[in-house]
């Protein structure tokens, strides 16, 4: 039989939840979301790169120090050799204690000590703080990351006793510029014939070629020892030592037994099946429902919304632990104790769901005391932007805010709409500033209203703002004076600086749907693409005009689509269906794909449709060996991606106006 190690990433399942062990590693079995998310994806492939990054730093020779062998036998024996060594450095080291197994990230050994050195592409700043100022236990932000060294040490303190293991965290520093240009492109994202992705350094790649290192080595060595000496609570409520929790995590993983734990609000997040539990006749087992069905009962009805759908409730835990789970069993008394709107709000959907009312609700009055301070033509804006572990210029420190592409649509006075501008920055360049004097000559042609959705435009152009306070661009003073126009700052006591508001303040309809519309069709999502497709499916005025092809004509004037249908068969009630992909599965370019295997890129399928496949595609632009055609092809599938958030933005106001 097969041995079932407890590794890294299983002990960190088993600290969220002790159930998830049972469904991990079986994607020909049960759903697991997280192989599909396209932000999580994009997040780990800067992670690889990360850890590629951090052995120029901390290897003489990055390549011949690193363990490539996947064997766990193999990659035990050959750590074992090297360590025998009195001095060592070794990448991907493999450790083994009792049915626990872990590859350290790097380990370097100098006589009696070990090194132990995690990398993480999480970001550090000089002002960090790992433990809570108050009580016993790592900071929140850093539980995991602490949580996971201590794993290791304790693994590699077990399998070499007679070793001193000195444990570290090797973190992206936010404090540190990069000293050259295409550090992020010196490590590409690749894939094996088995679907493993790995970053791959570029080929003749020196040490000396990385420039200053944008990654700090922090000793964490005291805060192993305080976790080692904590008490952990499980998710079953039994309280364990470190090691007895270890022990308890690696014995029901190795014996493949499923422990069900108490359901609560975490379970909203469950990989497991939690956002497709309503899927009629998929072909894979789905986790959440089978431990719902456990713990409560096995008629256990997930078509009906419950705690967890509340949109920003939090005491969801107290109510499923009492055994009420469905909204129509809450009362007023429930949800709403000192009022406020956000109480109000709530109490709102469940009435809705207890009523059986599947109608929209509108407080039309509010709201067209709102819409009479709007100053005509209307411009919605949206950007996408990236904020990468490591930078792509020189002279940008890691994390660091990279506005690379805005839309910009425009309604009249009389209705009529166009897609009336766009912006997407060439590769090789830090683009934020292009992209500001860009926005001011879109907006700056008048003074009419200004929307974007969430704070994410407020909160990209006030970091630019600081970026150009420090910069020496000849414009600054004009550029920086026109983003306070249109952008609202909170007061910063750390900075001693006021706060503000623009006389053109862009508005917020992520704010006008929170105060102002709920539609019971999003579940209590307000997220725009929960949002579009549920006035879509309650307004017959929209469905008509837009299943027609108004959209890319003399109308409708589009920058990247001509007669484009957004309403039909395939899209149902959701435009973001009915992106084209970047490529046309029914006519296959055997000279691209060939182009792209040869620059280890892979073929994409499916459109740009979301902000991680935005951020992926931008990142790809950036590499010089991306193939012309795949290029253009990117660059079309950013454009007409960031052209649909403006005119989902525009439906919406269509919806309110009409």
């Amino acid at each position: 039989m097969k041995l079932r190690y407890l590794t890294k990433s299983r002990f960190k399942l088993g600290l969220e939840c002790e159930t998830k062990l049972f469904y991990t590693g079986k994607k020909t079995e049960y759903v697991d979301d997280s192989v599909e998310d396209e932000f999580l994806l994009t997040l780990a492939e800067g992670g690889f790169q990360v850890g590629e990054l951090a052995k120029y730093m901390l290897c003489d020779a990055p390549g011949s120090d690193t363990i490539v062998s996947l064997d766990y036998e193999e990659s035990l024996a050959e750590t074992a050799r090297r360590l025998a060594a009195p001095h060592a450095t070794v990448a991907e080291a493999a450790f083994r204690y009792e049915n626990i197994f872990i590859r350290a990230d790097i380990a370097v050994k100098d006589g009696n000590v070990l090194h132990l050195y995690e990398v993480k592409a999480k970001s550090w700043d000089d002002d960090a703080d790992f433990w809570k100022t108050r009580g016993e236990g790592p900071a929140a932000e850093w539980r995991e990351y602490l949580y996971d060294i201590a794993f290791q040490a304790y693994v590699v303190r077990n399998a070499y006793p007679r070793l001193t293991v000195k444990p570290y965290l090797v973190l992206a520093n936010k404090g540190i510029d990069a000293s050259v240009d295409g550090l992020n492109q010196m490590f590409k994202v690749v894939k094996d014939a088995a679907g493993r992705k790995s970053a791959r350094a570029r080929t003749g790649l020196q040490k000396v070629d990385v420039g200053a290192d944008v990654l700090t080595a922090i000793p964490v060595h005291d805060e192993v020892r305080k976790i080692w000496d904590l008490e952990i609570e499980g998710k079953n409520g039994a309280k364990y030592s470190f090691e007895g929790f270890i022990q308890h995590l690696s014995e029901i993983y190795a014996a493949d037994r499923r422990e069900f734990t108490p359901p609560g609000k975490r379970c909203k997040g469950c990989q497991f099946g939690y956002a497709s539990r309503n899927t009629v006749g998929q072909p894979l087992k789905n986790g959440f429902c089978e431990c719902w069905r456990h713990c409560f009962n096995a008629g256990f009805d997930f078509s009906r919304d419950t705690v967890l759908n509340l949109w920003n409730f939090r005491k969801a835990d107290n109510f499923i632990a009492a055994g009420t789970i469905y909204l129509s069993d809450l009362e007023e008394a429930d949800v709403v104790a000192k009022g406020g709107d956000t109480q109000t709000r709530q109490w709102l959907q469940v009435q809705k769901v207890k009523d059986n009312d599947e109608t929209p609700w509108l407080d039309r009055d509010g709201l067209a005391d709102a819409m009479a301070e709007w100053e005509y033509p209307l411009h919605f804006i949206d950007f996408e932007t990236s904020m990468a572990a490591l930078p792509f210029n020189r002279g940008r420190h890691p994390y660091e805010q990279t506005a690379f592409q805005f839309s910009h649509h425009i309604m009249h006075a009389d209705g009529r709409v166009m897609h009336a501008g766009q912006w997407l920055a060439e590769a090789g360049y830090f683009p934020n500033f292009d992209f500001v004097r860009a926005l001011k000559r879109e907006l700056d042609k008048d003074n009419g209203t200004i929307f974007r959705y969430a704070a994410h435009e407020n909160t990209v152009l006030n970091q630019i703002y600081d970026q150009l306070e420090k910069s020496p661009e000849p414009d600054k003073d004009e550029l920086m004076a026109w983003i306070k126009t249109i952008t609202s700052r909170k007061k910063d006591k750390d900075k001693d600086e006021a706060g503000r508001q623009g006389a053109r303040n862009m508005v917020d309809m992520l704010e006008l749907v929170k105060t102002f519309h709920y539609d019971p069709y999003t579940h209590g999502s307000n997220s725009i693409k929960k949002v579009l497709p549920a006035v879509i499916h309650s307004s017959g005025m929209l469905r008509e005009k837009y299943r027609q092809p108004v959209y890319g004509t003399g109308i409708m004037p589009s920058l990247n689509f001509c007669n484009k249908v957004w309403i039909c068969a395939e899209s149902a009630n959701d435009p973001y269906q009915a992106l084209p992909p970047l490529f046309d599965p029914e006519d296959p370019d055997q000279a691209l794909a060939n182009a792209l295997e040869a620059a280890s890129l892979e073929e994409d399928d499916g459109p740009i449709a979301n902000g991680g496949a935005a951020l992926a595609a931008y990142g790809k632009l950036q590499f010089e060996d991306v193939p012309d055609d795949y290029r253009r092809r990117l660059r079309a599938g950013l454009l007409r991606y960031c052209e649909l958030d403006t005119l989902a933005m525009v439906m919406l106001c269509e919806y309110w106006k009409g």
